[in-house]
């Protein structure tokens, strides 16, 4: 089989599937779109939450906190208060 052979099946085989994933992103859309935008909202609410929380609650803090736990036991898993805000921010 040569090179171009390949080429065109392989682009055969692309344009298929991306043609399959279209009509199955647009299924679901047509299903979904007004649950996709309660979830959303229900989403944003609990971001806002956890961040009024967190500003609230920021004073009574230690100023370094347990945040890397994947990391060895001890010091290397601290990190200062600030780094907690990357909990909301990465929802």
């Amino acid at each position: 089989m040569t090179e171009s052979t390949k080429n065109i099946i392989y682009s055969l085989k692309l344009n298929r599937f991306w043609s399959k994933l279209t009509v199955t992103l647009n299924d679901l859309h047509r299903r979904f779109s007004d649950k996709i935008y309660s979830l959303i909202f229900v989403n944003l609410l609990v971001i806002l939450f956890q961040s009024v929380y967190l500003s609230l609650r920021f004073p009574y803090l230690n100023e370094f906190v347990p945040l890397w736990y994947t990391r060895m036991w001890g010091s290397y898993q601290l990190a200062s208060k600030e780094m907690l805000f990357i909990i909301p921010v990465a929802k």
